[in-house]
């Protein structure tokens, strides 16, 4: 069982277009490849069967990157460019004044911010940017939306969504789930709200031990 997504490729070759991840099952001693779940709307990822034959995966937005931008959208980003290209400027020279001197551009923080350490201050920016993802101030952010959702679907085809904000999940034999939504490492019971079990920062992959 694995994810899979179409490749579009133009008259050279060359990749130009990739559809959304579909999940796929090769059956080697018939040689037949069987779809398990798909959605053109929605990407499918990390699969896994659990013992009754239930499916998970976790499931986020399809981005597709030929899609056309909206008029008004394309005009905001026009009249912004010159400003960001400012800001990139800036904040260019503010990583490496401080990386090197101590300094920053700015004094607006007196002495506290003069002397602040350049790896605690990627440390703050990596939180503040996770808890604007997360749209709220809970002490483990999530470093996914909230539109990145697990998924169990029965053998039968019915869906139902157990966690969101989930970046990485693992089963347990039985039948609750282990996750993290990148800043914290959930179990999930056959029944009953999920429990934390641990925080740290960038949780990008769990194994449930057995």
């Amino acid at each position: 069982m694995f994810q899979s997504a179409a490749i579009g490729r133009d008259q050279n070759g060359f990749a130009v277009a990739q559809g959304p991840f579909a999940i796929q099952r090769l059956n080697l001693d018939a040689g037949e490849i069987k779809t398990l779940a798909e959605d053109p709307q929605h990407d499918l990822l990390t699969p896994q069967l659990d013992a009754a034959g239930a499916l998970y995966y976790i499931r986020k937005p399809y981005l597709n990157p030929r899609q056309p931008l909206s008029l008004s959208r394309a005009a905001l980003d026009f009249v912004l460019v010159p400003f960001r290209l400012l800001y990139a400027v800036f904040q260019y020279l503010n990583f490496f004044t401080t990386r090197y001197t101590g300094n920053t551009l700015t004094r607006a923080g007196g002495a506290r911010q003069k002397n602040a350490d350049i790896r605690q201050m990627m440390v703050w920016r990596n939180l503040i940017e996770a808890a604007r993802a997360n749209g709220t101030g809970e002490p483990a952010p999530a470093l996914v939306p909230k539109n990145w959702e697990l998924v169990r679907q029965s053998p039968d085809g019915k869906i139902e969504v157990l966690a969101r904000q989930v970046i990485s999940f693992d089963l347990y034999p039985d039948g609750s789930v282990l996750y993290s939504n990148g800043s914290a490492v959930y179990h999930q019971p056959a029944s009953g709200p999920a429990i934390v079990l641990a925080k740290d920062g960038l949780i990008d992959q769990v194994i449930a031990l057995q």
